[in-house]
């Protein structure tokens, strides 16, 4: 199996077991300014804000559950 064949299937496997409602944050800068970004599991990136509360109640206004990485 070829490493984009692996890659495909990984993602249909994250979407399968619900992962299209996970997100995490991380801290980032977006045009000059410091916050935190918001990625869904995938690592895509869904958004932006300037402290982490706001970017926590983005998450939860999206019907989304914040996962922490290890």
């Amino acid at each position: 199996m070829t490493e984009i064949t692996t890659q495909i299937l990984e993602n249909i496997d994250l979407r399968g077991l619900g992962m299209n409602h996970l997100a995490y944050l991380r801290e980032g800068e977006m045009d000059g300014m410091k916050g935190f970004i918001i990625c869904a599991a995938d690592g895509s990136i869904l958004g932006f804000a300037p402290g982490r509360t706001k970017a926590i109640a983005a998450i939860m206004q999206n019907d989304m559950e914040l996962v922490s990485l290890q």
